[in-house]
């Protein structure tokens, strides 16, 4: 079933919880020297998911890691100093995409050319999006932000980076999958595991299998209502992430951009490299992902 065609409001805006935007400002911290991808927080019962477009494993990034984060955050917003003043102190400080390397992953010094091309995107990159994000984020009332920041940080107790290997088959599939899609798609996985598994023998016959998909997509859709689901990315929601989320009713930061491609974490359907991927293409891929839980 799909998150597109789902039942429900479209756009509507920000979902007020409190935690939303200190997700975006956190996953703004750990995004990786890349302004090509996003990082995206999910946060659902005591636990942090997290992930990467470019599929990275957030090796040193665990609950005391954020827990950390969030303290210098706290302190940033108790700080007197001048709104300008803080921002630029979080970048500085804070922000892992801030800093352009001078040399390759290899060890290879890059041309100027390259160097300055880098450093001129990742300065695109703070005044487009970091700063105005910021500069609403420290608007909200200070006595607020302390209160969101210490409940988030009470509770979290566990990260769970979300890869490749955990919700596709191959690597084709994952283009057009935007954090909060990667994130949805994983945590359907986890919900249909147990189900799947006492149906195991149902699914054996394929003649069951499409059903099937489709009767756990749809009680997902319905059970994610209830999940009390947050996230936030680091450049912004899109309008197709941001439709997906309203139907599973999860706060998300506020709407941005139509996604040039854009695939359904459900039914896979939307658009991928350029091309139109309808209901009869994706079959393959949604039942990959219900046959990788019985792999």
């Amino acid at each position: 079933m799909s998150l597109a065609k789902a039942n429900g409001s479209t756009h509507r805006s920000r979902t007020l919880h409190p935690w939303t935007q200190i997700l975006e400002v956190l996953a703004f911290a750990i995004h990786p020297g890349s302004t090509e991808s996003t990082t995206t927080l999910c946060h659902w019962a005591g636990t942090i998911y997290l992930t990467s477009q470019n599929n990275l494993t957030f090796d040193d990034v665990d609950a005391s890691f954020l827990q950390n984060k969030l303290k210098a955050l706290k302190n940033l917003v108790t700080n007197t100093s001048a709104v300008n003043e803080r921002i630029e102190q979080w970048w500085a400080d804070e922000c892992v995409v801030s800093e352009v390397s001078a040399t390759t992953a290899t060890g290879y010094t890059k041309n100027i050319k390259t160097l300055n091309k880098e450093r001129g995107k990742v300065a695109d990159l703070h005044s487009r999006i970091y700063k105005p994000a910021m500069e609403e984020f420290l608007a909200t009332p200070r006595e607020e932000l302390v209160e969101s920041i210490k409940s988030l940080r009470r509770a979290i107790a566990v990260t769970v980076v979300v890869v490749n290997n955990a919700i596709f088959h191959s690597a084709t599939e994952t283009t057009g999958f935007h954090g909060e899609s990667r994130i949805l798609r994983y945590l359907f996985i986890v919900w249909a595991t147990p189900l799947l598994t006492m149906r195991a023998e149902e699914w054996s016959d394929e003649a069951n299998r499409p059903k099937m998909v489709e009767a756990f997509e749809r009680n997902f859709i319905e059970a994610a209502a209830g999940m009390n689901l947050a996230f936030g990315s680091s450049q912004g929601t899109c309008l197709g992430c941001c439709r997906a989320l309203d139907i599973c009713r999860a706060a998300r930061g506020k709407a941005g951009n139509p996604p040039k491609q854009w695939l359904d974490p459900l039914d896979m359907t939307g658009t991928q490299g350029g091309s139109v991927v309808g209901a009869s293409a994706s079959t393959s891929y949604r039942l990959h992902a219900m046959s990788m839980i019985l792999r």
